[in-house]
């Protein structure tokens, strides 16, 4: 993850908060992890093995304050660069075998004979990388990586967003895709009861960076919130439109 490419059709939990990234992709994406036959572990031990257990114990939401999200994301990252290298590192350099790659669902299910060494210790050693890799980031939980990332094309600070942390992935419908700087470019909750209307915009409405609503909605969609959409007049009155005689 960056986030890997995830299941496609994702459940949304009661309440319109984040998804979690489904139970079910995350159980059968789980059988890639080094977890053998009676919950040995090929090679990990120590800090290593308790960071398998936490994933293997996750119930599977992508929330900010948890562990086992940034570790699952990163070990699919480094588990299907293994495959690529040991499978596909034959084909000649006029291709990049990362295009070749299937998708994590069947990364999940292959056999011994896709991996050197075989398929338990490809995936030890991915577990492994991936620990490296968020330890050399300095990450400690999922909010350290899963973070807003959008940069205007000028990529100047004053103009670019804020960055903050927020829950979700590519595989969930709160929708975020950290390493392209993306994510669910709007968000509508429409009841049918005939209460209001709430919707969120990853920024703001104004394309003045030194307006204050350039950027004023951005830490509400980090957050999973909304606004009414209604017709009531807020904040200070800059202009006001009036009839009158043609002069």
């Amino acid at each position: 993850m960056g986030p890997p490419r995830r299941a496609r059709r994702p459940r949304r939990r009661d309440g319109g908060g984040p998804a979690r990234p489904p139970a079910r992709r995350a159980r059968r994406a789980a059988g890639a992890l080094p977890a053998g036959a009676g919950g040995g572990a090929v090679g990990l031990s120590g800090d290593a093995r308790d960071d398998l257990d936490t994933v293997l114990d996750w119930d599977g939401e992508a929330e900010r304050g948890a562990r086992a999200p940034l570790l699952f994301v990163h070990f699919l990252d480094a588990y299907e660069a293994r495959f690529v290298a040991d499978a596909l590192g034959a084909l000649d350099d006029r291709r990049d075998p990362a295009d070749y790659a299937p998708t994590q669902w069947v990364l999940a299910t292959l056999g011994d004979e896709w991996f050197e060494g075989g398929r338990a210790v490809a995936a030890a050693d991915a577990f492994q990388n991936a620990r490296e890799r968020i330890d050399a980031e300095g990450w400690e939980l999922y909010r350290d990586y899963n973070r807003t990332r959008i940069d205007h094309p000028f990529d100047q600070s004053f103009l670019n967003y804020p960055r903050y942390p927020t829950d979700g992935s590519a595989a969930t419908l709160f929708n975020v895709r950290v390493d392209d700087g993306a994510g669910s470019s709007w968000r509508q909750v429409c009841p049918q009861d005939g209460s209001t209307s709430r919707c969120i915009l990853p920024g703001g409405n104004d394309g003045n960076p030194y307006a204050e609503s350039y950027d004023d909605q951005l830490a509400a969609w980090a957050n999973g919130e909304f606004k009414p959409m209604d017709r009531a007049m807020r904040g200070d009155l800059a202009v006001r439109f009036a009839g009158g005689d043609g002069e």
